[in-house]
């Protein structure tokens, strides 16, 4: 009779620590950084270059001025294959004024060599926002050569981060601890390879899982729960 009543003891006494344990553990990872991650994948990204750009008009037509070097004509110098992108001025129902970026598509162009900067420069016609007043002159011209180059380590650009000490992203890592296997973040430094509005690609370890969205901010080794 006496060594049943030790052997319930013993089964109640592993039975509230198995509960404690697991109250503890859910506790435990409550408080942690919830993650979604993304794999690196092996795809393409189209070349493409930014430079500054001027708006001007003649009469009602909308135009944009930019230069390039002339090694890069061949290249760059059709604007249709790439984008301008301008500040315009948008009000909503209530009437409230915000500023906002837009992406115009550029049409017919004209191109003369500069002799004192040695370069072409392009001028190029605007279809305008209806509706909607551009802020000020200044504009950012992304023109693209249509030629897809393939990278290893590709994923959507919001997922690679900078900061004063350089680029990075977070990986994601696994090391073993008393309850198993638990999942953590490094900073890594990375280079970007290419990228366009989009997508980044970056030079690592193909297949690397990085951070792409977080629910709390992330310091290197905190340990994180994976959604």
């Amino acid at each position: 009779m006496k060594k049943k009543w030790i052997w319930k003891a013993m089964a109640g006494f592993f039975l509230l620590l198995v509960l404690a344990t697991c109250v503890s553990t859910s506790v435990y990872h409550a408080k942690l950084p919830v993650v979604t991650v993304m794999t690196g994948m092996q795809s393409t990204i189209e070349h493409h270059k930014t430079t500054s750009g001027e708006l001007y008009t003649e009469g009602e037509t909308l135009f944009v001025r930019y230069r390039i070097l002339p090694d890069e004509a061949d290249r760059f110098l059709t604007p249709d294959l790439g984008k301008v992108s301008v500040k315009v001025v948008q009000s909503d129902a209530n009437g409230n004024e915000t500023v906002a970026t837009e992406t115009l598509d550029a049409g017919r162009y004209q191109s003369v060599y500069e002799d004192e900067s040695d370069m072409l420069l392009v001028s190029a016609e605007l279809t305008p926002p209806v509706g909607r007043p551009i802020l000020d002159k200044s504009a950012v011209v992304t023109l693209s050569d249509g030629i897809y180059v393939p990278y290893l380590n590709v994923v959507p650009a919001y997922c690679i981060q900078e900061d004063a000490e350089g680029t990075f992203v977070w990986t994601l890592m696994e090391r073993e601890n008393l309850f198993g296997v638990e999942q953590y973040v490094l900073r890594t430094s990375v280079t970007v390879e290419a990228e366009n509005d989009y997508y980044a690609a970056f030079s690592y370890m193909p297949g690397t899982q990085v951070v792409a969205a977080t629910t709390l901010p992330l310091r290197s080794g905190d340990v994180v729960v994976v959604s």
